[in-house]
């Protein structure tokens, strides 16, 4: 369907989200992953751009934070990553573990 319309994924439903968004809140990390490779973040609204992040941080999806972070470059200053790391910092056992150290380290060294 995203080959016969490129805009698809923008389209929003009643409460103005995204797919993307949508699929982020109900916590479907296949779809986020799929929707995130199709939508054009650019088109998307400042707000939006940063709820989906702390959306995929809520449900441990830190991997598609990371990348949703790197890619959109409007993001880029610490004021508008406080929210995803605020979000991070409520999840202690991720922090502590081994295997999202790297990860952690990560966010805060591109703030």
């Amino acid at each position: 369907m995203v080959k016969k319309s490129a805009n698809l994924p923008l389209i929003c439903s009643s409460e103005g989200r995204t797919p993307l968004h949508i699929a982020a809140l109900l916590g479907r990390r296949d779809m986020v992953s799929y929707l995130f490779s199709v939508t054009p973040l650019k088109d998307l609204t400042l707000d939006e751009r940063i709820e989906i992040p702390v959306a995929t941080i809520t449900y441990d999806m830190y991997d598609i934070a990371l990348k949703i972070l790197d890619k959109d470059e409007t993001l880029e200053t610490a004021n508008k990553r406080t929210l995803a790391l605020r979000e991070l910092a409520r999840k202690p056992f991720a922090i502590g573990s081994t295997s999202h150290l790297s990860l952690w380290k990560r966010c805060l060294n591109s703030c």
